[in-house]
C-alpha cells in the first residue's frame, strides 16, 4: 500500500467535505496529529480506524486502502486488487516477524552455548555440561512450540548442533573435546529433533481442540 497516496486521498476528501484535521480526529475519536500523520504518508490509518475513516469521508474501505475513488464498472477488478495487496503486506509483514524470532532463538543457543562453557572450570565441567544441554534442548522445545515449519524446526536443530561441536576446543585439548562431543552432540541432535516433533505434536492437537470447541459454541 502506498502511504503517501492514501494521505493524498484522506487529506482531498477531507477538504471535500469541509472538514479540518481536527473535526475529522473528532468523529474518530483520535488525535489530529494522527490525521496529520496518515495525510502526509508518515503512518497509515490502523485497521481498527478504517471502517469509521471510510464513513467519515464517505468512501469505500477499498478506495481509502488504494487511495482513489473506484468507478463502478472497475469495482471488482479494484476489489481483487485489493484482497491481493493487502495478503503480501501481510505475508511480508509475518515474514519479517519470523526472521526477528529466528535470530533471536539463534542468538539465545550462542548465548547459552558459548556463555555457560566460558565459565565452565575442570572442577564443575561435567555438572556444567549437563546444564547445557538441558538448556538448549528447552530452547528446542519451545521452538518446536512457533510457527515455524517442521523443515525451518529441523534446521534449527542442526544450528544447534552445528554451534555446540566447537565449543569445547576451545577450553579443552584436542582428545577431550572429541570425547565430550562425540557424546553429546548426538544427544543433543536426536533430542532436539525428538522434542521439536513432540512440541509440533502438542501445538497441533490444542489447535484443533480449540477449533472443535469454536465449532461446538458456534453451531
Amino acid at each position: 500500500m502506498d502511504a503517501i497516496k492514501i494521505g493524498q486521498f484522506i487529506k482531498t476528501e477531507r477538504q471535500h467535505r469541509q472538514l479540518t484535521q481536527k473535526e475529522l480526529a473528532e468523529l474518530l475519536s483520535c488525535t489530529d496529529k494522527a490525521v496529520s500523520r496518515w495525510e502526509t504518508g508518515k503512518g497509515i490509518p490502523d485497521v481498527s480506524m478504517l471502517i469509521p475513516l471510510s464513513r467519515a469521508l464517505g468512501v469505500s474501505v477499498n478506495e481509502l486502502l488504494l487511495g482513489e475513488r473506484i468507478e463502478e464498472e472497475m469495482k471488482e477488478e479494484k476489489n481483487e486488487e485489493v484482497i491481493i495487496t493487502t495478503m503480501t503486506e501481510a505475508k511480508r509483514h509475518i515474514g519479517k516477524m519470523q526472521l526477528i524470532v529466528a535470530a533471536l532463538f539463534c542468538l539465545l543457543q550462542l548465548a547459552i552455548t558459548y556463555g555457560f562453557t566460558f565459565s565452565a572450570t575442570p572442577s564443575d565441567a561435567m555438572g556444567l555440561l549437563i546444564g547445557v544441554i538441558a538448556l538448549l534442548l528447552a530452547v528446542c522445545f519451545l521452538f518446536g512450540l512457533t510457527g515455524f515449519s517442521l523443515k525451518h524446526k529441523i534446521f534449527f536443530v542442526l544450528f544447534t548442533a552445528v554451534i555446540y561441536f566447537p565449543s569445547h576446543f576451545l577450553y579443552w585439548d584436542a582428545d577431550q573435546a572429541f570425547g565430550i562431543n562425540g557424546l553429546y552432540t548426538p544427544i543433543l541432535l536426536c533430542g532436539g529433533i525428538i522434542l521439536v516433533l513432540l512440541a509440533t505434536g502438542m501445538k497441533q492437537l490444542v489447535t484443533a481442540a480449540v477449533k472443535k470447541t469454536k465449532a461446538r459454541h458456534t453451531s
